[in-house]
């Protein structure tokens, strides 16, 4: 104990006394800290204690100087309150926030009345058509329009018999699928059910297929399929080939074609389909289509999709609607094709107004 005691004393003595070359040593020690660094300040030399006064100074001047630009600064900030837009306007162009002209209030009034008698294309954007309210108007207009242009007074066709005796393969096709559900909710659909009709409403095709996957869901209420139906049915394969040899070449009518088409796995060309969903002047405001079954109602003034649905039916519907506007939109596509080869385009797809995208 002696021994030790005489240790921890030389260990102090060493820490205060000067050493040979005349420097001190630091110790550092956990518990006496306040004291080392008291010691150490006191025997640092004169200029380096300067220096850390000078150093304090300066950055108590920094500190002063921002406190006293810091409420200058939040008064700036409070007056500049612009919007997004006007800020973008000011770094572009600093003069365009000054008005366009002197008449701009009254010119502000007319747009918002909806006076349009100068320009007629910007009718619809006045404020007859806004909000919700606004836009069920405006489809309901458009449903006259379409009603009064298209409709008969009496039923033209009839969708339970085909125009004539003729079963051939005309260049116009009307087709139409079913679907079943798969999977553990049934939510999935794959192909149950292809009719294809010609021009004049005759079945030119019609098979039920084989499910690849095990249906759980027969939605019998719309579809019309049963689990009978596809017992000695054809393969998907067959039906699939079967179906591409006929379509080939041909122009192809239907309702909604992306999901039969992709249900039968197949592609066709845009400018030869003509879907009834995805013309322009039969659609709502915003390219909302409209349903098989209004579509039949108020242009074909027919009652379709009453109970089960039938795909012979529902083609021959999608066929005599297009029958009804055949010179509009035969026309449109006419017009877009030669536009895109006089662009030097090799070839025009229909577009969802029936005008064509153009594919390189």
């Amino acid at each position: 104990k002696k021994k030790k005691k005489k240790k921890k004393k030389k260990m102090s003595t060493n820490a205060t006394s000067p050493s040979a070359s005349g420097k001190r040593k630091r110790v550092h020690s956990h518990h006496g800290a306040d004291s080392s660094r008291k010691h150490t300040q006191a025997n640092k030399p004169k200029h380096v204690q300067k220096k850390t006064k000078k150093t304090k100074k300066t950055t108590s001047r920094v500190a002063a100087a921002v406190e006293a630009t810091a409420p200058k600064a939040k008064k700036k900030k409070k007056k500049e309150k612009l919007t997004l837009r006007e800020r973008k306007a000011k770094d572009k162009h600093p003069s365009s926030l000054v008005p366009l002209s002197q008449n701009w209030k009254q010119i502000s009034k007319t747009i918002k009345a909806g006076d349009y008698s100068k320009n007629p294309r910007k009718v619809t954007v006045g404020s007859t058509y806004s909000g919700k309210e606004g836009l069920e108007r405006k489809n309901l207009d458009r449903s006259k329009e379409l009603a009064q242009k298209y409709a008969p007074a009496e039923p033209t066709y009839r969708l339970d018999t085909p125009l004539n005796d003729d079963h051939s393969l005309t260049k116009f096709l009307a087709i139409d699928c079913e679907m079943v559900g798969v999977g553990v909710t049934g939510e999935r659909s794959i192909l149950a059910e292809v009719c294809i009709v010609n021009s004049y409403g005759n079945v030119v095709y019609h098979e039920y297929v084989a499910p690849t996957e095990e249906v759980t869901d027969y939605r019998t209420h719309v579809s019309g399929v049963r689990a009978r139906d596809l017992k000695n049915a054809k393969s998907f394969q067959v039906v699939q080939k079967e179906v591409s040899n006929i379509i080939e070449g041909r122009v192809l009518i239907g309702h909604h074609l992306m999901h039969d088409l992709k249900a039968l796995m197949l592609s066709h060309p845009f400018h030869m389909t003509r879907d009834t969903a995805k013309y322009r002047p039969l659609q709502r405001s915003k390219g909302k289509p409209r349903s098989l079954k209004w579509l039949a109602s108020n242009i074909l003034n027919v009652k379709i999709q009453t109970g089960e649905h039938s795909p012979d039916q529902d083609a021959r519907a999608s066929l005599f609607i297009w029958r009804t506007i055949r010179k509009d939109w035969e026309a449109r596509i006419k017009h877009s094709i030669a536009k895109s080869k006089g662009a030097g385009f090799r070839r025009g797809t229909s577009d969802t107004d029936g005008r064509t995208e153009v594919v390189v």
